[in-house]
């Protein structure tokens, strides 16, 4: 297999969460991006325009058939896409009993079946990625830290922007060896909610017996 390294990258969607920081990243090591969005996306707007590594294209996709996962793969497929890149990010397939992830996995097997490479990314153990932190702890909402029971289960936190960074460093450091039809799992720290909590100095840990969020 050849040893050359992949030279073009597009990404479709460049969502608010996770994929507009995957854009930044690549524009941050100066490596050109195609970035494909719907008209009425507000996200690239958040995008330096004046960057000559980044192309936007806007194309007016609406329907849930026009966006269907497998259709997205029948696609690349036919453009000569040599590695698709799916949104596994912030999911452990084999953790989660249904919904979301199983369509994922369901995914993955349509693009095996009709021969197109792909790389999966996802966090390991029980995840979360750490900007969501405040929001599942109520944080955000009332000033205080809450932890459901004593707060001593061991869970995955991630920050977005070093995924991002690593997604764009072995898309653009590794040979297609090392990255055709390939899952890798990555882990920023592994800690409890008590533990995260404490890194807040300021704010007050509210022990509780009834989650006030649901995660996953």
């Amino acid at each position: 297999m050849s040893k050359q390294l992949f030279k073009s990258f597009a990404i479709i969607g460049a969502g608010p969460n996770v994929g507009i920081h995957i854009v930044k990243a690549f524009l941050a090591i100066s490596t050109p991006i195609l970035v494909i969005a719907r008209p009425a996306s507000t996200n690239v707007t958040t995008l330096p325009v004046d960057d000559p590594n980044l192309r936007v294209v806007l194309a007016d996709y609406t329907s849930l058939s026009e966006i269907s996962a497998n259709v997205l793969a029948d696609a690349v497929k036919e453009a000569g896409v040599k590695l698709f890149v799916p949104s596994e990010f912030g999911i452990k397939l084999q953790l989660a009993k249904g919904g979301l992830a199983f369509q994922k996995t369901d995914f993955a097997v349509y693009a095996k079946s009709i021969g197109l490479p792909t790389l999966r990314v996802f966090m390991s153990g029980h995840l979360l990625f750490y900007e969501f932190v405040p929001w599942l702890t109520a944080l955000a909402d009332t000033g205080k830290f809450h932890i459901v029971n004593k707060g001593e289960t061991l869970g995955s936190f991630t920050a977005v922007f070093d995924v991002a960074g690593y997604v764009a460093h072995i898309l653009t450091t590794q040979p297609p060896s090392h990255l055709l039809n390939v899952e890798i799992h990555i882990e920023g720290q592994g800690a409890t909610l008590s533990e995260i909590g404490a890194l807040y100095k300021a704010v007050h840990l509210w022990y509780t017996a009834t989650p006030l969020r649901k995660a996953w």
